[in-house]
């Protein structure tokens, strides 16, 4: 009999146990995008400086990347957002950006932002009105993910995995996911049934989970929603790539330190709309 957390750290099993507590929300419908009740009072900190090109220059060498982040934080969308500058410096064409989210994301004002799991983040909208003026330049696609219709586990990994695969097709791809789906298979809770959507991607995409050096926060609901501690993984640092098989991906990357980005908006504005429930 193999342990449940072969090969890990404690950092790892933290994280793990950490995952499980939010999986219930693993489907990624509309409805586990429900507003959240809680008014933020962190500041408004979309940004850091970008890892030095030396440090992005491992994941840049990959060619398509389906990155695997923890939700909530200001540091993953950041990445994607250098991860892709880079590429529009470079000339990289035709580049597709792809996000977990459904098409409401380009709806500034849909009431889905204040959202509770960390997807709908202020910096994940800054990241999306960041990559819309790359798009209205001719530099990008940005794809969303999800439908917006309702699915359960199975139905949405296979869908966005399937998606990512032939998206890969077309040009370079850089894609950004919860970890818990970016995984080729379920190694972080093995108890999970479904075949999560890094299983469905194929050879041409690496599936790379984020994850960080030092402790941070990231805004999360478990027990309450909030800007919570996490616990920086051992054994790795910042701007290095190493195997990643033991956490279901092809390799980890690794960031110094995570921040804490709540939802883009505590409450749903006035006349605001919803996604589809």
């Amino acid at each position: 009999m193999h342990s449940k957390y072969p090969n890990r750290t404690r950092s790892g099993i933290r994280f793990a146990t950490r995952v499980a507590a939010l999986a219930g929300l693993a489907s990624l419908a509309p409805a586990a995008l429900a507003t959240s009740p809680h008014a933020s009072t962190l500041p408004d900190q979309t940004s850091v400086e970008c890892p030095s090109a030396q440090k992005l220059r491992p994941l840049l060498k990959l060619g398509n990347i389906y990155l695997g982040e923890l939700h909530g934080t200001v540091e993953s969308p950041n990445l994607v957002r250098c991860l892709t500058d880079a590429e529009v410096a470079a000339g990289v064409a035709p580049l597709f950006v792809s996000l977990e989210l459904p098409e409401f994301a380009r709806d500034a004002h849909n009431g889905a932002w204040a959202g509770v799991d960390g997807r709908t983040s202020q910096a994940m909208m800054s990241l999306v009105e960041h990559l819309e003026s790359l798009e209205k330049q001719g530099k990008l696609t940005l794809d969303f993910q999800l439908t917006g219709k309702e699915q359960n586990a199975v139905q949405m990994n296979k869908q966005v995995g399937e998606h990512l695969r032939d998206l890969a097709t077309k040009g370079r791809l850089i894609a950004l996911g919860g970890s818990l789906h970016s995984q080729r298979k379920q190694a972080m809770i093995p108890s999970l049934t479904f075949a999560p959507a890094g299983a469905f991607v194929g050879d041409g995409i690496k599936t790379v989970m984020i994850v960080h050096a030092r402790d941070g926060t990231a805004w999360n609901c478990t027990k309450t929603c909030g800007a919570h501690k996490d616990k920086g993984f051992t054994g790795i640092k910042a701007g290095e790539l190493v195997d990643g098989s033991a956490y279901g991906h092809d390799y980890l990357y690794g960031l110094g330190q995570v921040t804490a980005s709540p939802p883009a908006f505590a409450s749903p504005r006035p006349g605001s709309s919803r996604p589809p429930r």
